[in-house]
């Protein structure tokens, strides 16, 4: 997508199929922000085989399909059904054909998995869930679930929020699932005193299979490149792009896709304890 088409894509409307208002855009330095409507509290961002981007309302249960183009943006929203009691929607994923990965959180122990659904008849129906226990990562928490999600066919990347300390670093654990399993547990070291994965995406067809991840807090927000590797048993990041002076402590990015063009887009996570703005996307310029 050119700059051009991105400056047409902020300058027109927004339509929802529950009806909706005009965009807010603004133009900071660094990423342009399209206000989108949708539910508040959205958490992840994918991008399909179709070049539509996807987000979900993690308390709302609905996922939003959002289609750049033209002169315009399309939101449309789709239910997510048979959600267990209890769970947030934190991250998703778009699979092979119809199928949807989620990533939750819970405020009990052991509510944090990753759900698989199908996209049949106008909802999005969840058919398979993979727990995260913390038998099994040491550091799984209420409240700190899988805030980042992507993957390719039947093999799925997990980030959790969760942290842990090895050797006086802090890292972040990056879980392999493979055609429903957990197959490896990798750490994350992470680059500052407080920051925590909140985001995922990933190119398991390139060499090497590289990820992209936003470590963030009040005081940090950066975007991580991660060089995957099947043997290491962690991985040292490159910080590609620091966001922190332009969004760190006003704008909580939870969600991280890439543009057809190679460009990032991120979503803002505007529900904590009170709405804090508007739904927003950030379109990162190169």
């Amino acid at each position: 997508m050119t700059r051009a088409l991105v400056r047409a894509v902020i300058a027109g409307s927004v339509l929802a199929s529950c009806g909706s208002q005009p965009p807010v855009a603004t133009s900071q330095p660094g990423f342009d922000a399209l206000e989108v409507d949708t539910a508040n509290g959205l958490s992840g961002l994918a991008r399909g085989s179709d070049g539509t981007l996807w987000t979900v309302a993690e308390r709302a249960h609905r996922a939003y399909r959002i289609t750049l183009g033209g002169r315009g943006a399309t939101t449309v929203a789709v239910d997510v059904e048979n959600v267990p009691p209890g769970v947030d929607l934190e991250s998703i994923a778009m699979l092979s054909g119809d199928r949807i990965a989620f990533g939750t959180e819970g405020k009990e122990p052991g509510a944090t998995m990753v759900l698989i659904g199908e996209h049949r008849d106008h909802a999005i129906q969840i058919r398979q869930s993979i727990a995260i226990s913390d038998e099994r990562l040491g550091l799984v928490t209420a409240g700190h679930g899988v805030e980042g999600l992507c993957g390719r066919g039947d093999t799925l990347l997990a980030a959790l929020e969760a942290t842990g300390t090895r050797d006086g670093r802090r890292f972040a654990p990056l879980v392999w699932i493979e055609a429903g399993v957990i197959t490896r547990v990798q750490a994350v070291w992470l680059t500052s005193e407080t920051g925590k994965l909140s985001s995922l995406e990933c190119d398991l067809d390139v060499q090497p299979p590289t990820a992209w991840a936003v470590e963030r807090h009040f005081e940090v927000t950066r975007i991580l490149e991660l060089a995957l590797s099947s043997s290491a048993d962690a991985i040292e990041p490159t910080i590609l792009v620091d966001l922190t002076a332009e969004v760190a402590g006003r704008r909580n990015l939870e969600g991280l896709t890439r543009l057809d063009d190679g460009r990032f887009a991120a979503i803002v996570d505007n529900q904590w304890r009170t709405i804090t703005g508007p739904n927003e996307l950030l379109l990162l310029r190169e």
